[in-house]
Parts: C-alpha cells; sequence; structure tokens
C-alpha cells in the first residue's frame, strides 16, 4: 500500500501528517445502487512510502465507509 486514505475531519487527522485532497473518487454508491466518480468531501490521504499521491480520478473499487 502507498497511502492511507481516510474520511473525517482534517482538523483531527492534520495533527497525523494526513492532508485533504480533491480528486474525483469512483465508488460505488449504496444509497443511488450505482458507480458515480465525484469529489467526495474531507478526503484525506497519508502516504506511506515515496510516492506522489496521483492525480485525476481515484478508483476505490468498493463504496464509501
Amino acid at each position: 500500500m502507498s497511502f492511507s486514505v481516510l474520511l473525517g475531519p482534517d482538523n483531527v487527522y492534520r495533527g497525523l501528517g494526513y492532508y485533504p485532497v480533491q480528486n474525483p473518487l469512483r465508488h460505488y454508491s449504496t444509497s443511488r445502487r450505482e458507480w458515480v466518480c465525484e469529489p467526495v468531501a474531507h478526503t484525506l490521504v497519508l502516504p506511506l512510502g515515496e510516492t506522489a499521491w496521483p492525480e485525476g480520478e481515484i478508483d476505490l473499487r468498493c463504496p464509501l465507509f
């Protein structure tokens, strides 16, 4: 794994090294019962290595949780 990704308030997780990103996230919407691709508020990432966070769409391949 290259990154830890979570959805949460950045004022809590920034102190742990997480930072916000604006990429559109492809995920399964359980409420709409379809795959969607859209920016999701409060998306935070933490690099776990030397890989730079990519630009563009990120496919989560799962629902948000």
